[in-house]
């Protein structure tokens, strides 16, 4: 082909383009060209590729065979330790192990009967010990009733009769005031106090602590006597009154009043003539009344300012200024009180309930204010399931 004509062979209108695929036809002729001269050579056969074989199955390891579920156990550990707990007639933990194994092994029939019959018993204990406690009160025999009482709540912490026997009728308890540190709790003080950490449920009650409380350092907390506390004192090996007065007077020292008073009382005891011993008591509760004064406490206070004589130091008008506090106190606790019956015939059920905890603020031993609080909170609780 002449080349002139050639070129106006692939020379296009003036105006025109080439479409784009045009560029790409050489390319797909020499590639038909290739493939073409490529059919006349005959492919080697190739060999077919063997996909390797799995290597076979190791046989199960002596621990994958021995292997057993790591909780299988338990159910018979705590089995073991609620029979054990039985037999030392401590009923509620060994229902804590008897309700272990049952979440565990829920279709254990033994760890079921126990449950119920253990439940049964704790019930039974608690009652038998409350009535007991009401037949000590109404002799007057108010300490054998407050231990009678306290045997009800380990038992069952949340028996309400005999918490509202000790915590306002029996408030005269016997007791014994500690400082909380940093870090402690209510199990470590329960623990320190009575060596059973469970009685933990004594010190949250008798200082008004949710039990879930982080206590901080510095608080004062009361904390009642216990007839094993008391069994642990007298355990003491003898010691003589001169002994006695000088821990009394170190323990004064350091500022350990609640346990200078302690042997300072011991000693008064034995011999009621002991002038040194008499002191240290008037010093140690006039300094836990003076302690707990500044820290607003006025009814503790006052309890302890009676504790002393009435020709120490200004005892007398300390005990008429904390009694006419404490009476204007009341006066104001009674009447957030009729605020809070106002708000409640209202139907203003949460401004109620905060007027009758300003009232046990002021006055804890305003038992209507506490009832009144408990039936409002139940009927938020009715109402709140009907909405």
């Amino acid at each position: 082909m002449n080349p002139s004509r050639q070129n106006d062979f692939y020379r296009l209108p003036e105006g025109k383009h080439p479409h784009p695929s045009f560029f790409r036809l050489p390319w797909a002729v020499l590639l038909f060209v290739f493939f073409l001269g490529c059919a006349t050579v005959p492919p080697l056969p190739k060999e077919p590729v063997k996909e390797a074989a799995p290597p076979p199955a190791l046989p199960p390891s002596a621990e994958q065979v021995t292997a057993k579920d790591p909780f299988e156990a338990f159910p018979a550990k705590y089995r073991a330790k609620a029979i054990a707990l039985e037999q030392k007639e401590n009923w509620r933990r060994a229902l804590f192990y008897w309700q272990v194994v049952s979440r565990l092994r829920p279709d254990d029939q033994e760890s079921a009967e126990k449950i119920k019959t253990l439940e049964a018993r704790i019930r039974s204990e608690a009652e038998k010990h409350f009535l007991k406690g009401l037949e000590h009160y109404q002799k007057k025999s108010l300490p054998a009733a407050r231990q009678e009482f306290l045997i009800v709540l380990a038992y069952n912490p949340d028996y309400p009769q005999a918490l509202e026997y000790l915590k306002y009728k029996l408030n005269e308890t016997d007791l014994i005031f500690y400082e909380t540190k940093e870090g402690d709790t209510l199990r470590k003080i329960a623990g320190a106090t009575y060596h059973d950490p469970d009685k933990d449920f004594l010190v949250a009650y008798f200082n008004d602590l949710p039990s879930s409380d982080k206590l901080k350092s510095g608080l004062t907390l009361r904390l009642p006597i216990l007839e094993s506390a008391a069994a642990t004192v007298a355990a003491a090996r003898p010691v003589s009154s001169d002994e006695m007065l000088t821990k009394a007077r170190a323990l004064l020292k350091a500022k350990k009043y609640d346990q200078a008073v302690r042997y300072a009382e011991k000693i008064l005891e034995y011999t009621p003539a002991n002038s040194e011993a008499n002191d240290l008591k008037n010093a140690s509760y006039y300094q836990l009344g003076t302690r707990l004064l500044q820290k607003k406490n006025y009814r503790e206070s006052l309890r302890m300012f009676k504790k002393v004589d009435i020709t120490y130091q200004n005892v007398r008008v300390m005990i008429a200024t904390l009694e006419k506090h404490l009476q204007d106190q009341r006066a104001q606790a009674e009447n957030h009180y009729q605020k809070g019956v106002r708000h409640f015939l209202a139907e203003e059920l949460n401004l109620a309930i905060q007027e009758w905890k300003k009232t046990l603020q002021l006055d804890p031993q305003h038992l209507k204010a506490q009832k009144d609080i408990e039936q409002a909170n139940r009927l938020q609780e009715k109402l709140r399931k009907i909405h």
